[in-house]
This record gives C-alpha cells, structure tokens and sequence, in this order.
C-alpha cells in the first residue's frame, strides 16, 4: 500500500507553480495558454496595427483623460491593467476550453500554436473582452463567470484569432455578408481625432455595395465619437461615447476613400438602408462591423444552431468552414 502509493506520487504530474505555464488543448496541434502578467504585458504593449490605428480620442477614452494622451503614456497604462491567473480559476476555466474544443473539433481550422489567454481589470477596454494577435484578453470580471456565458465569450473571441491569422479564410467568410476587401480607407479629417478603434477590426479595409436612395452606393461601417474629447465631467466608457454609420465610399485609381458632400462625409444610418441589413442577415444585433456580424454567427455555428432569423449565413459558413 505504501509502495504503492509513493509510485503514485513520483509519477504523478506536479500541481503547476504560478511560474509555470498551463496549456488546455485547443484544436489540432494548438493549445490555450494562461499568460502570465509578463506575457500579458508584451502582448498589451507591442506596437501593432491596433495600437498604430488609435485616434487622440481613442487613448483619451480609455486612459480617461481629457487632456492629450501620447501613445507611450497609453501603453503603461495598458500594461498596468495585466493580472495575474488564479489557480482557481484555471480550473473553472479549464472545462470551458475543453467544452469549446469539442464543439470545434468537426470543423477545418487553422489557429496558431499557441492561443494565449490574459487577464486584466478591464479597465484598458471598458471591460470588454477582445484580441491581440495570438492572445485572448478576458477582464477579470468576465474571466470569473461560469458556464455558457463564458464559453460564448471565448468562441466569439477565438473567431476574430481565427479571422486574423487566416486572410483567405477571412475574405471567403466576409462575402457570405457581402463585404469585398479594398485597401484601408481613411477617415476624413473631420471624423479622424474622433476614430474609435476596434481591436478587432482596427482598420477600415472592407466596404459592401448597397442600393441606397435609388442607386447603388459602396459603404464602409465606421465607429466614432459622438464628442471632440473626453468629457472628465460626464465621464463613461468608450460605449458611452460611439457612434455607428454607414460611410459612402468610392474607388479612385488604388485609392479607397469617404464620398463626401458639401465637404463633409456622407453617413447613413444602418437601420436606412435595407439592403445592409439583408445582406449581414438577422442572426445578431452586433453590426459594427462584418468581423463581429461573423463571430456572432460562428458562435451558433459551433453550437449546431440552426433555427435563425437568417439560415443561409450559418449554413454557408459551416460549408466554408468544414472545408467545402
């Protein structure tokens, strides 16, 4: 009983130390990795499209100033924000990666080696869950539920991983909602300071034909401010403060660009242009952008839903996803 049970203890696997990184099997060859705050912090830090995309009001809302706030004075607070993994919550987070994985598992994809996973107080991004590069940035507060809710979190995230590191696949699932990439269109200047940068899509570089007021027009989704600054007084989170339109566009030589009349861009509410709508389908309320329509709809893909306002989307994404 005793031999045995030292057997048992030196063949046992060693409880991992805080130092140690943990690993949950993905999908495939990939794994899950909980980041440890210095990771955190590298991955928060590294000067990437997103960070190169923030407007002045994009740092403003997220640091709560209303005073100018340089991308390096943005950056250390970003960095502040990365905490550390919790044994416990490893564990109850464990199951849910492992629940994902299973759901995964039928279809044909190609995430990276390693997706990483990191913590934060949420306060970098209005305690919203989002991506940079390989990694999954969850606040603490949401890291902490339990169950379906943060499962539908983590698959909705591992899209826009999915999207990202995959540009072929990300450009056949954009046409399912009627987008067709182009190169990065500029906010006008008079929208520019005001930008308000998804890290999910921090760019505009994908536009939809639509017929709009009796001919047919290319827009682009934009997000931006409703204010010049941050308001210290009214205070709120970047949520508070954004703005959603539809932004004429047009090609010229191989330069994308917004319409503009009278000197100021053309903007249209989604909800005014019914072909919009018919287009991303009605599967989702989350309309900003083609990027967050496709994780909504990846969601009840994996999730083998199909009883929707708009079957057509989740069918041709599980074909296009299952390798047909």
């Amino acid at each position: 009983m005793i031999q045995t049970l030292l057997l048992a203890l030196l063949v046992a696997p060693a409880a991992p130390s805080p130092s140690e990184a943990v690993e949950v099997p993905l999908h495939g060859d990939s794994v899950v990795r909980f980041a440890d705050v210095d990771e955190g912090i590298r991955v928060l830090t590294e000067r990437d499209r997103f960070v190169a995309s923030l407007s002045p009001f994009d740092r403003q809302v997220r640091v709560r100033s209303d005073k100018e706030v340089p991308e390096d004075v943005y950056l250390e607070f970003v960095g502040k924000q990365v905490v550390a993994w919790e044994a416990e919550h490893i564990e109850k987070l464990s199951p849910i990666v492992a629940a994902v994985r299973k759901k995964l598992a039928p279809f044909k994809l190609d995430f990276p080696p390693a997706v990483l996973l990191v913590q934060t107080t949420g306060r970098e991004e209005s305690g919203a869950a989002y991506c940079r590069g390989n990694a999954v940035v969850l606040p603490r507060s949401m890291a902490q539920r339990a169950g379906k809710s943060l499962e539908r979190i983590l698959t909705h995230e591992l899209f826009h991983i999915l999207s990202s590191h995959n540009p072929e696949l990300r450009e056949r699932l954009y046409a399912i909602v009627g987008f067709s990439p182009c190169t990065e269109i500029q906010l006008p200047t008079s929208l520019r300071a005001r930008k308000i940068t998804n890290p999910d899509a921090p760019v505009c570089e994908h536009y939809m034909e639509v017929q709009h007021g009796g001919t047919t027009v290319k827009v682009a989704p934009i997000l931006f401010s409703s204010r010049d600054r941050y308001d210290t007084s009214r205070g709120g989170s970047l949520f508070q403060y954004l703005t959603f339109r539809l932004m004429v566009v047009e090609q010229d030589v191989d330069k994308w660009m917004p319409v503009e009349k009278n000197g100021e861009p053309i903007l249209l509410e989604a909800g005014d242009v019914p072909a919009f709508s018919e287009k991303i389908g009605r599967n989702t309320s989350y309309i900003i952008h083609p990027e967050e329509v496709l994780a909504e709809n990846f969601v009840l893909v994996v999730n083998n839903k199909t009883d929707v306002p708009t079957p057509r989307i989740v069918a041709e994404m599980r074909n296009v996803l299952s390798g047909d």
